[in-house]
């Protein structure tokens, strides 16, 4: 009898953990891909939220932080930009201005 209890309350975690870990978002799966497109996170939540109302703790704040940081910096293809372009592009102008 204590090895069928112990068989099933294995079987039950284990259901229990693989249902939380199949609930995934796709906006938030989106953003973690590193050639991600902000238009294409922004409509993935879009779509997900829908015209649901605010829920607190499900991420609705975050994501409008974050969309609106990076409304205004991403490329117009929607691409985000490198973190070493401004680097480059610096080193470029103070190398000119040392020439002349």
């Amino acid at each position: 009898m204590s090895t069928k209890f112990s068989y099933r309350a294995i079987l039950f975690f284990v259901l229990i953990i693989s249902s939380i870990s199949v609930k995934s978002q796709q906006w938030v799966d989106l953003m973690l891909q590193p050639n991600a497109n902000f238009y294409d996170i922004r409509d993935a939540f879009e779509t997900e939220w829908g015209s649901d109302e605010y829920v607190r703790g499900k991420g609705f704040k975050q994501f409008k932080r974050w969309a609106n940081f990076w409304e205004t910096r991403v490329l117009e293809d929607g691409s985000f930009p490198v973190n070493n372009r401004d680097w480059g592009n610096f080193k470029n102008l103070i190398v000119g201005f040392v020439l002349f």
